[in-house]
């Protein structure tokens, strides 16, 4: 009977650790600057922190995923649940479409759970979003749904 080898594995170092932080950040500062540079009027967009929301007495806004077209910038934010459109042009914010809170199928937690729209991407003249589901976070709940990238109107969906 032979005895198994056990490999160690290579031991990351702090040095190696700060190298890879250190080409993450160089590549996010570069993406940051290409963007500045060529979408100035983005960079002042209005993206409102926090707004009163009667559920939870204030939302805060979490934008996750982007995707961007020929047509704008689009990004989901999971805070408020809403697929938001940029005019590259102008920086101009507007709302493409929201989702509604979804029942809790779980027998606790709240009655309602929010959808979490957590990444974008362009397939055609529609925009593809997935979703998370928040509390309590049951099987089957997370989802694909498809946005007309023009209207904001949702078309088909499916589960994962």
């Amino acid at each position: 009977m032979t005895t198994p080898v056990i490999r160690r594995q290579p031991e990351v170092t702090e040095r190696k650790r700060r190298v890879r932080l250190d080409g993450l950040l160089e590549v996010m500062t570069a993406f940051a600057e290409f963007f500045r540079r060529e979408f100035p009027t983005v960079i002042h967009s209005d993206f409102r922190d926090l707004v009163p929301d009667a559920r939870t007495i204030v939302r805060g806004s979490h934008p996750f995923g982007v995707a961007l077209t020929e047509k704008g910038l689009y990004v989901v934010d999971a805070g408020y649940n809403s697929v938001h459109k940029i005019d590259l042009r102008t920086g101009r914010v507007r709302t493409l479409t929201t989702f509604a809170p979804l029942p809790n199928p779980a027998p606790f937690g709240p009655p309602f759970t929010d959808a979490v729209p957590d990444s974008i991407r362009p397939f055609r003249d529609e925009l593809l979003v997935t979703f998370l589901s928040g509390f309590p976070f049951a099987p089957g709940a997370a989802r694909i749904i498809s946005v007309d990238a023009k209207t904001g109107r949702r078309g088909r969906s499916s589960t994962t």
